[in-house]
């Protein structure tokens, strides 16, 4: 179906092409659909990507400047030398396939784990940070005549639509109340200089090869602010995937980020950009949460979602500065062997993995089984259960007054099952 309403658009507007082929829908896109492609012509096929709104939520809808806007800006960023697809097409109406664009097909990875272990990378590890600085200096530096319009944000309105959109899920967690504090006290007010902010440069939205940067992508969160900010997210340590001491994706440091950043001829402020980093793991958290809300609530389901939801737990232990939360065999024992067993029982009845694991643990640890099976839907209780009962006696309250804890009874039937399917997250998964 999707090949021959490809087809049927790419003979309007590409000269000679004769079909599609080969169309496949990539995974790792929560908020929009990503397809690959090729064009038939007879000069040889063309590599192309389809880019469109997914069904149901894409992003915050005060956050996303849009896909028609995200392909003005990739153009844009193209037609000034930066590493970024060629725009192709904008998808229009009679063509039947949404809102997005078609773009050039690019080659290289965008898988965080590889880029970081794979020999293939080892001589682009070492100067992607520099060459990234340089690439975010390109992006501050576009234009601002040429731009389209797009929102405005500054630090202040950032933390306050961040706590608003915090508070709207109703799940408590402290770390999340200490950032927020630690935020307003240190809010830098205005920038001196509003530039383009591409918003969301990060693993992920970086196409790498074995010479280095070769496309950002995902542009969806561009908005005009404090060019700090591009700085101090690609330095968020859930992008570092267990490398935590090159903090710039993991690969790298921000002395050479900095260093690229100004060889291309603009200063950087490393107190913003600290700031900038802390609400960025902040912001990171509660990206997750709204995925894992927008997963419950549907209409879109996908396993991105839930498994980018589950994600809220790393922000914890950065915003501790690294410590961590203790495991979840230390969680409080209110959380009784019938309870935990009555969840494993209702929630993993038809995961071939689920019995797997809980068999495997019988055998190893007997009752204990039941407390090494994690219910994909409860994963702020992995942890904040500890926290919350350290912080209830802090105050001189029971530890066991509920907060931080989302019970079996807040999550609806489809929501439950579909957690069932996705995951059974054994003791340690993930640590």
């Amino acid at each position: 179906m999707i090949e021959e309403l490809l087809g049927r658009c790419v003979a309007s507007w590409y000269p000679g092409a004769t079909s599609v082929t080969g169309a496949a829908k990539l995974s790792g896109g929560a908020s929009q659909e990503t397809w690959t492609f090729d064009i038939v012509h007879p000069g040889g096929n063309t590599g192309a990507i389809l880019r469109r709104a997914a069904p149901g939520f894409g992003a915050s809808p005060g956050r996303a400047a849009g896909l028609d806007t995200e392909a003005v800006l990739m153009q844009l960023a193209h037609d000034a030398g930066l590493p970024s697809p060629r725009v192709m097409h904008v998808l229009k109406p009679e063509d039947e396939l949404g809102i997005g664009f078609i773009m050039q097909r690019i080659e290289g990875e965008t898988i965080a784990r590889k880029i970081l272990r794979d020999e293939q990378f080892a001589r682009a590890r070492p100067i992607l940070a520099r060459q990234l600085g340089r690439v975010i200096a390109g992006i501050h530096g576009l234009p601002a005549l040429k731009l389209p319009k797009l929102r405005e944000m500054s630090a202040t309105k950032e933390i306050t639509d961040l706590e608003r959109e915090y508070r709207s899920f109703g799940w408590p967690r402290p770390v999340f109340e200490l950032a927020l504090r630690w935020l307003r006290e240190r809010d830098p007010g205005p920038s001196k200089e509003v530039t383009l902010v591409h918003g969301d440069f990060r693993h992920g939205n970086l196409i790498i090869g074995p010479d280095g940067v070769r496309a950002v992508l995902d542009w969806e969160l561009a908005h005009f602010g404090d060019p700090m900010e591009d700085l101090g997210w690609i330095c968020v340590n859930s992008w570092r995937f267990g490398e935590i001491d090159k903090p710039v994706g993991g690969f790298g440091s921000r002395e050479d980020l900095f260093a690229g950043y100004e060889e291309a001829g603009r200063k950087v402020d490393p107190d913003r950009v600290m700031f900038w980093e802390v609400m960025g793991t902040l912001r990171w958290g509660i990206m997750c949460c709204g995925m894992m809300q927008r997963f419950r609530s549907g209409p879109d389901h996908s396993m991105e979602r839930a498994m980018i939801g589950r994600r809220s737990s790393d922000t914890h232990r950065t915003d501790q500065g690294g410590r961590g939360f203790p495991p979840q065999r230390d969680r409080p024992r209110h959380h009784g062997p019938q309870r935990l067993q009555a969840a494993r029982r209702h929630q993993c009845a038809g995961s071939r993995h689920a019995a797997t694991g809980a068999g495997a643990g019988e055998r190893r640890g007997g009752g204990r089984a039941a407390e090494r099976v994690a219910w994909f839907g409860r994963f702020p209780d992995r942890v904040e259960s500890r926290a919350v009962g350290q912080d209830f006696k802090r105050r001189g309250r029971p530890a066991d007054a509920g907060i931080g804890r989302a019970s079996l009874a807040d999550h609806d039937g489809q929501a439950r099952r579909r957690s069932a399917e996705l995951c059974v997250i054994q003791e340690g998964a993930g640590e």
